[in-house]
């Protein structure tokens, strides 16, 4: 299992890069006490660069809720009503954890 900075983490918008002349630039930064500041930093033209800093300034949230749902369903597993819902869902949920590094693969 990774260990990545904690959240929350927020999106700050630094401004045009004026080296490049044509990259805007996010940072994305963390909010808690007592770690690094900035965490990443999202570089580029039009909206979607800014999308994607929001989204990035999401992942310690989602990862939290993505495990806490994870270990939700892997409670519904020994209900053999819900069983092949909830094994549908543990096969979608653990490769997404997996990728970003929260659980061991």
């Amino acid at each position: 299992m990774s260990e990545y900075t904690p959240g929350p983490w927020s999106v700050d918008d630094l401004g045009w890069d004026y080296f490049a002349e044509t990259n805007h630039r996010y940072g994305i930064a963390c909010d808690a006490p007592m770690t690094p500041r900035r965490v990443a930093k999202v570089e580029g033209d039009g909206p979607q660069f800014a999308a994607n800093a929001k989204l990035i300034s999401a992942a310690p949230e989602m990862a939290e809720y993505l495990q806490a749902t994870l270990r939700f369903f892997e409670i519904l597993t020994d209900f053999p009503n819900f069983k092949p819902m909830a094994d549908a869902a543990i096969k979608e949920i653990t490769p997404i954890l997996q990728k970003a590094g929260v659980i061991n693969g």
